[in-house]
């Protein structure tokens, strides 16, 4: 449901695809999350680990509806009725540190939106590094991570003279290991278990 742009005050919503990243880049305002700026009065449900690949009614087309729509349920709560104590969408990646010490590198990724109970991580993948000096992203390929309150680390081996500028999470078609089950991202919201919605950041 969009929202009339003669109407700004009804909120519009929907829920993320698991099909291709751009799209569900682009449902964002280019920021990942929402509400934003660019998309002030609008909401969604991140359904990344809800991907269904065996779907008879084709992979963008889930059968996880009830799954969906209770996360949706939460976001309306929270932004169409102002009940701001309810918790909705999930952490978001809010910004990025990377450190490098000969083929070892080692990111430092901070999250918004998170619980009181912190971050879950259930595994290391999805994750990409954008190379400036060959002009492409590079897929972060590790078991070495640890998790904290609000944040995450992990580390890997890199070739030497890359340079690392960003990095980004499931920016790609059905992430989040969509053969193996549902609830299989990377990072959750321990207390609520949504998870984390794809984003991009710079690295500082």
């Amino acid at each position: 449901v969009w929202n009339d742009h003669n109407n700004e005050t009804c909120p519009a919503t929907w829920s993320q695809c698991t099909g291709v990243a751009q799209v569900r880049w682009a449902l964002t305002g280019n920021k990942g999350y929402v509400p934003n700026e660019n998309l002030p009065n609008v909401f969604m449900a991140v359904a990344t680990d809800l991907g269904d690949p065996t779907s008879p009614y084709g992979d963008v087309h889930i059968r996880y509806k009830p799954e969906a729509a209770s996360r949706l349920a939460a976001g309306a709560l929270n932004v169409a009725y102002g009940m701001k104590d309810v918790y909705y969408m999930g952490p978001y990646g809010a910004n990025a540190t990377c450190k490098i010490d000969g083929n070892n590198a080692d990111f430092m990724i901070n999250f918004d939106n998170v619980n009181s109970d912190g971050l879950m991580m259930k595994n290391p993948t999805g994750f990409e590094y954008y190379d400036s000096t060959s002009k492409a992203w590079v897929y972060i390929k590790t078991d070495i991570f640890k998790i904290a309150s609000n944040g995450m680390s992990i580390g890997f081996s890199i070739a030497g003279g890359k340079s690392v500028t960003s990095i980004r999470y499931d920016w790609y078609q059905a992430p989040c290991n969509p053969d193996t089950g549902i609830y299989n991202c990377a990072v959750y919201d321990k207390k609520s278990m949504y998870p984390a919605g794809p984003f991009i950041v710079d690295v500082a």
